[in-house]
Order: C-alpha cells, then sequence, then structure tokens
C-alpha cells in the first residue's frame, strides 16, 4: 500500500467517510434523517429537535464559576464571623480564607458591609438547613426538643465556626451597619416561624421569643465561661427548662 494510499484511508477515517449508513431499530421510531453520498446527515426532521430541545432544558443547571466563588466567599465569611466576630472581618483575609485573591471580591460585593449582611443570610439559611435535616419527620414537641438537644449541645458549644448565627452573633449584632442588622432580623423571623410550627396554634408570640433567646443565651454563656463543668451545667439546666417550657406551653 502506498504512503498516499495510508493517507487517504486516514483521512476518510477521521471524516467518518464510507461508513454504513444507520439503520433505525425495528419499529421505526427515529426521526427522519437524510444523508449525502457519504453518509453524512444533511437534515433531520423537528422530533429530533424538539427532543434535544427537551432533554437539554430537563438538565439541572450546573453551578457557574461565579457563583461557586461568591459561595466560598460567603462560607469564608460566615467562618470567619462566627469565630471572631463581625468585627475583626477583613477583605483582605476572607479572600485568602477562600484561596481567591483580594482584587476578586469587588466583582461580587460593593462593599465589606455588604458583604457582612450576605454572610448573614447565608449563615441563617445554613441553620435552616440543620434544623430541617435534625428534625427530620418529626412534628411538634418531639421536633423541638430534638432541636433543643442538638442547640443547648456541647457539640454547638465547642464548635463556633460551624455553629448558629443566633448565638454567635448575639453580643455583636448591635453594633453593626444598619444592612447586617436587616439580615439578622430576618434570620431571627425565620427561626421564630420555624419554632412555631411546632407548637400549637395561638401560642403568645413572646413565648416564642423567650423560647429563642434562652436557646441563644444559653449557648453564648456556656461559651463564655472559662470553667468547664460550670459550662456544661449551663446546658443542662437550660435542655431541661426548655423541654418544660415546651410541655407548659402544649398543655395550656
Amino acid at each position: 500500500m502506498s504512503y498516499s494510499t495510508r493517507i487517504w484511508i486516514t483521512l476518510c477515517a477521521h471524516l467518518g467517510l464510507g461508513r454504513p449508513r444507520p439503520q433505525p431499530p425495528k419499529g421505526g421510531g427515529w426521526p427522519t434523517i437524510k444523508y449525502d453520498d457519504y453518509h453524512h446527515i444533511l437534515w433531520c426532521d423537528p422530533v429530533m429537535k424538539t427532543q434535544k430541545t427537551a432533554i437539554r432544558s430537563e438538565t439541572p443547571r450546573s453551578e457557574t464559576k461565579g457563583e461557586a466563588t461568591r459561595r466560598a466567599i460567603l462560607t469564608a465569611a460566615a467562618r470567619i464571623i462566627r469565630e471572631r466576630g463581625p468585627d475583626r472581618i477583613g477583605v483582605a483575609e476572607v479572600m485568602r480564607e477562600a484561596g481567591l485573591t483580594h482584587g476578586g471580591f469587588y466583582a461580587h460585593f460593593t462593599s465589606r458591609d455588604a458583604l457582612v449582611a450576605e454572610a448573614i443570610r447565608s449563615m441563617f439559611e445554613g441553620g435552616r438547613q440543620k434544623f430541617v435535616a435534625r428534625v427530620g419527620g418529626r412534628t411538634g414537641p418531639e421536633a423541638l426538643k430534638t432541636w433543643i438537644d442538638s442547640y443547648v449541645s456541647r457539640e454547638h458549644r465547642d464548635n463556633p465556626g460551624g455553629g448558629c448565627a443566633m448565638a454567635a452573633l448575639i453580643s455583636d449584632i448591635a453594633r453593626l451597619e444598619p444592612v447586617a442588622r436587616a439580615a439578622f432580623d430576618d434570620g431571627i423571623r425565620g427561626i421564630a416561624g420555624r419554632l412555631s410550627a411546632h407548637l400549637p396554634a395561638g401560642t403568645e408570640e413572646h413565648a416564642v421569643s423567650s423560647l429563642m433567646a434562652e436557646m441563644a443565651g444559653a449557648v453564648a454563656l456556656a461559651r463564655a465561661v472559662s470553667d468547664p463543668p460550670l459550662s456544661d451545667r449551663i446546658l443542662k439546666t437550660s435542655r431541661a427548662a426548655l423541654k418544660a417550657r415546651i410541655d407548659t406551653m402544649v398543655q395550656a
């Protein structure tokens, strides 16, 4: 076989020239397809186009690079805020924590205050997801007591970086800018709504607010004291008191 013949065979194989024409399955079902003399597709009927469009529309949209970057920034900011407080958060530190360059920050947030506000919202959203996962299919008092056991716990106390925004920000939020305080207020309303959903209809709003305050206060105080046995007692007695209060609210 000559060199030129080998080149021609290789080119034909690469371009698909001379391949046998595909045959439709028995019973039909394929859209109409027209081929040229080399069995390349020239045209297909609208059925195939419709099928392709339908398949494409049902495919979940993957996260874009910009969305992934924004999420990484918010995750880093939320962790720093929980561990050290919102007053100590800096743009350079957040970007470094997220593994990104400082210059890319303003493509996603207009200011440091805007970042703090969005991070607070993401913290509360993470708390909502944890609530749903922990409670599972439970309802009523059982759901709330399950959540109290998880919330007013050593694990929550010892992991501020992954904990609830309510307990983490309780002593700092009053000093923040209005945009951050508005985000915090929205998060508190969300928690109140989730608690109320598992309490009897007509439960007073102030009773739900008091329940939230004791939960957050117990965790914050348990973190603040330096004596481990005292910290454990704060958590234990608060859990018992909260569960007893729920029983009282249900029986009222």
